[in-house]
Formats: C-alpha cells, structure tokens, sequence
C-alpha cells in the first residue's frame, strides 16, 4: 500500500445516513494517526466515531456557522492535513473555501445524485448546481456507476471519475434476544419482521414500504431512522391500518441486533448510490428484496443474492410474501450475497482504491 496521506474526512449532516456509514468505515479502516474525521459536534455520526473510539473532530453546532470555515483551517494546521475528503454538500462547501484559504487538497466523494435525491424539490436544483459549481477540478469519487455516468452526461472527463463502491467487514455472529427485543421496541415476536433502514425523506419512499406492509397483515413492519416525513409517514400507517412500527433513530449497534434478530431486509427508494444497509445485510446473510434503482443492481443480481424489484408496492409485497413464504429461498439469497460482499466488497479494496484517488488529488 502507498504512502497514505494525512486526510480529514469531513460529514457535517446532523443525521446519520449512509455517507456517515461510509466515513466511520473508511477512518476504521486508515492506518492510525493519519485521518479524522470532521463533524459538527454532537451529532449522530460525532457521537458514533466516539462511541467507537474513532479521531473526531467536532467543529461546531451548525452547518452554517462561519466560524467553520477557521475552524477547518486550524484543524488542518494542527494536524497537518494534506487532503480534505468532502461527503456530502455542506461539507463541500466548507471544504471549497477551506481548501483555497488553507492550501490543502480537496477531493468530494459523491455519495448520491442530488437532482434524483431530492427529485421535485427545491432543494434539488440548488444542490445540483452548488455540487456542480463547487466540484474540485481534479479527481472525484462516486460509489456506483450510475453516479460516474451521470457525471460523465454533465460533461466530466472519464479518467477524473473514481469509482470506489461502499464496502462492510464480515459481520461477527450476533447473539440476539429477540423477545427483549420485541418487549424494549414494541414489537410483536410471533410476526415475521420486515425491517426497513433509511432515513424518512422523499427519496427513500418509506411511504412505498407503508403501502406494501398493508398488503402483508401477517407480517409486522419496522422503520428505523429519522426525517421530516416522520409525522406524514405515522398517519399514512393509521389511515391504511398496516402493521408498521417505527423506532426512530437507533444506534448502529443497535440496529445490527435488530437486523440480525429481523426474518427480512427491505429498501423501498427511488434512488440510491450503493447502499451500505444492504451490505450490512449481505454481511449477515439476511434475505433482502430492494427496487431495482441506482446503484442497487451493481451490488447484486436479481434472484440470486437479492430480489430486485420495480419501484411499486404491489411489487415490493408481493417479492416480501414470496420470501416469507419460502424461507428456504431467502436463506439462500442471504448467503450467496454474503458471498458476494466478502469478494467484491471488503474494506480492504475499498482503503486501495480510495487511496489510488488521494493521490491523483494530490498530484
């Protein structure tokens, strides 16, 4: 492995979503003393980096304090960073004017499409095209193709694109209770569960996985995350009568011992970069149905580590019913999909790869 350089991983969201998944992962995986992480201070990936004991730095309460543009730059002095790695757009936006003020690298892993993220919102132009006026002139990371392809439309050369895809270690064996489970979260421990990660915001379409639970009255529905479709979301799961529970935000440990203890793992969105819930998934061998949308069908094949299906309810129930039904199948998906992660998508790859862009960046 090449000389790894100093970098400060920078996710200043206030929620936890699958870029911070990505960051905490990759800074587990760094050789020491040579990344941080840059946060906002209290946050949910702020407080996982310490609850792993993971180099965080926070930098302030909110995206939009100035001072962290100062902040940034006497991080990078202090720790004599080389390189600030960006992951999502307000952080893009730090580290643009971090990285002129300082004299430091940048380079921006695209972990979404925001014109698909946020399709039919405000938020989705302006992010569109702050992403694309603040996008470093060098190399950049995407995490599917389909990313790398859409960049490529917009008019960027091939050979500044990396494509460096989501990776998840082999998950220890999880000793789990389900019935302290069920008692602590609600649930009912004689219904098979279909448990559902994602954050509760338009482009994950819980109210799809709502609409598909509905159709499944012997099964029991569990959302974990947290968003502003939260209120909506809990009186669409009144009006149909589904049986849909939702926990909020869990911590990962957490969620990995629900996931373990869940007979299913769903993704109903719209769109996605490559989604590391559904390696986390693969890691435990747990049968999955997931749209057939983004980044998705790179990771696995239809009827063969998962079932990838049309982005419809109707679709989404009857692929569920069919594992349900037939667990043996589901075991079998679960376990070639693990099979799967443990070739294509180790951390180790990932570290090399990511690696390979720094210095582009650099050089």
């Amino acid at each position: 492995m090449r000389d790894a350089p100093r970098v400060l991983l920078l996710d200043l969201s206030r929620h936890f979503g699958g870029a911070s998944s990505r960051v905490l992962g990759l800074l587990a995986n760094y050789p020491p003393g040579r990344a941080w992480l840059g946060a906002l201070t209290d946050s949910a990936v702020y407080r996982e980096a310490k609850a792993r004991g993971l180099p965080v730095l926070g930098l302030g309460q909110h995206k939009a304090d100035p001072r962290l543009l100062s902040r940034l730059c006497r991080a990078c002095r202090e720790h004599q960073i080389a390189l600030i790695d960006s992951h999502n757009i307000q952080s893009q936006f730090w580290a643009h004017w971090a990285s002129q003020r300082c004299g430091v690298a940048h380079i921006t892993t695209l972990n979404s499409w925001y014109a698909d993220e946020y399709r039919q919102q405000w938020r989705g132009a302006l992010y569109a095209r702050l992403s694309r006026w603040l996008r470093p002139e060098g190399p950049l990371i995407v995490v599917s193709d389909a990313i790398g392809q859409a960049l490529r439309q917009q008019g960027v050369a091939a050979q500044r694109i990396h494509l460096v895809a989501n990776a998840v270690a082999p998950a220890p064996t999880l000793e789990v209770d389900r019935n302290e489970l069920a008692t602590s979260l609600a649930l009912d421990p004689q219904s098979p569960w279909v448990l559902l990660v994602a954050r509760l915001e338009s482009a994950k379409r819980v109210d799809r996985f709502v609409d598909a639970m509905a159709r499944l009255p012997e099964a029991q529905g569990i959302v974990v995350g947290e968003g502003s479709l939260m209120a909506a979301l809990q009186a669409q799961q009144r009006q149909l009568g589904s049986d849909v529970v939702f926990t909020g935000a869990l911590p990962h440990s957490e969620t990995q011992r629900l996931m373990a203890a869940s007979d299913l793992l769903v993704l109903s969105s719209d769109t996605e970069g490559t989604p590391l819930v559904l390696l986390e998934g693969a890691a435990l061998a747990k049968p999955m149905v997931a749209t057939a949308v983004g980044g998705i069908p790179e990771l696995f094949d239809d009827g063969v580590e998962a079932r990838l299906v049309a982005p419809d309810a109707a679709a989404l129930a009857t692929a569920i019913q069919q594992l349900l039904t037939a667990p043996e199948q589901g075991a079998t998906l679960g376990h070639a999909a693990r099979t799967r992660l443990l070739a294509q998508f180790s951390p180790q790859a990932q570290l090399q790869h990511t690696l390979a862009a720094y210095h582009a960046a650099l050089e």
